[in-house]
């Protein structure tokens, strides 16, 4: 083979390559799919960190996984956690994180396995996930679910009369939402939502590491091109269009914008670092303007670095100190039978 030969061989190598490179490059530009693709694999496996004696927390408590509810979208299953009777105990109801495209209600097992020890049913949730499924339909999906584990109380050991909603990251904005419409018909027609539970049935919500100004997050400029590409990619694919800003439901993004005294009793808490700590200390200040009573659990004030979804870790005394805290939220507002 003459060089000739070899020139016009590695042109057309070259020339494929710059095919796929400029062919993904479009792909990743006319369309949110392969972002949120990227972003999803970034919140596979979650981060949890088993306690010590973990195992022996979870040798006393019954674990059903994969149970399925009764949904239009998909996605539409769940796992149930509780101690190893019969009776009805209160329930907390668990929506993952994922930034809206990832995560799964395995994410949360650990956790979970660690509340029903002390006494609790608890309901980890999937939902249908963006681009595939988009706004407001998680918020819809878990009204979805709740009615499907009201009508399934007596099966599953549920006081549905004793509830508290729960939620980390995406999934605390989504279940402040869904809690939203509860309370408040203006904001449920905003969302084209029905009310789904009766709100005093309700005692109290968990928001941990959630953005509560969804609105300013998505739209808001960074020094990172990257990071700003990727959130108007995650704006697009949860929002279903691209210039998302323009879509009928955008004004009802923000929950600091619409959150009324009709609120629950709320425990909130966030990480020091590379989470919405902001949003959680205004969320906390806005709430306690309503006279809602607040717990809050924020570290703001310590020197060690405490990430986003730090509660999960529970081989350190922060995390540790904040599941104390939550318990005794939990005990003090869902009240035991």
């Amino acid at each position: 083979m003459n060089r000739a030969s070899i020139k016009r061989g590695l042109l057309a190598v070259l020339a494929l390559v710059l095919l796929i490179v400029g062919g993904v490059a479009v792909y990743f530009i006319v369309d949110p799919a392969p972002s949120a693709f990227l972003i999803r694999r970034v919140f596979e496996g979650g981060l949890a960190v088993k306690p010590d004696g973990y195992e022996v927390i979870e040798s006393e408590v019954r674990v059903y996984t994969d149970l399925t509810y009764e949904s239009t979208a998909g996605r539409n299953t769940f796992d149930l956690f509780g101690p190893k009777n019969t009776q009805k105990l209160p329930t907390v109801i668990w929506v993952h994180g994922g930034a809206f495209v990832g995560g799964d209600k395995h994410d949360n097992y650990e956790y979970a396995v660690q509340l029903a020890n002390q006494g609790y049913r608890v309901i980890n949730l999937n939902y249908d996930l963006a681009p595939e499924a988009v706004y407001p339909s998680p918020v819809h999906q878990v009204g979805e679910a709740i009615s499907y584990l009201e009508s399934h109380a007596d099966l599953f050991g549920l006081d549905m009369n004793n509830i508290i909603l729960a939620g980390d990251s995406a999934g605390a904005h989504i279940i402040s939402q869904y809690m939203m419409v509860q309370v408040d018909s203006q904001y449920a027609q905003k969302l084209d939502q029905s009310v789904t539970l009766n709100p005093s049935h309700v005692k109290g919500i968990a928001l941990f590491c959630g953005p509560y100004d969804l609105n300013g997050l998505l739209n808001m400029q960074s020094s990172s091109g990257i990071l700003d590409f990727f959130m108007s990619r995650l704006a697009w694919a949860y929002m279903g269009e691209k210039a998302w800003m323009d879509t009928t439901y955008v004004e009802s993004l923000s929950i600091l914008n619409h959150v009324t005294k009709d609120f629950p009793p709320t425990f909130i808490t966030d990480g020091n670092q590379m989470s919405f700590m902001e949003d959680g200390l205004k969320m906390q200040e806005k709430l306690e303007s309503l006279h809602v009573p607040v717990t809050s659990v924020f570290y703001e004030d310590v020197a060690d670095v405490l990430g986003h979804e730090y509660q999960f870790k529970m081989d350190n005394p922060y995390s540790v100190h904040t599941f104390e805290e939550f318990v005794g939220f939990l005990n003090k507002y869902a009240k035991k039978v």
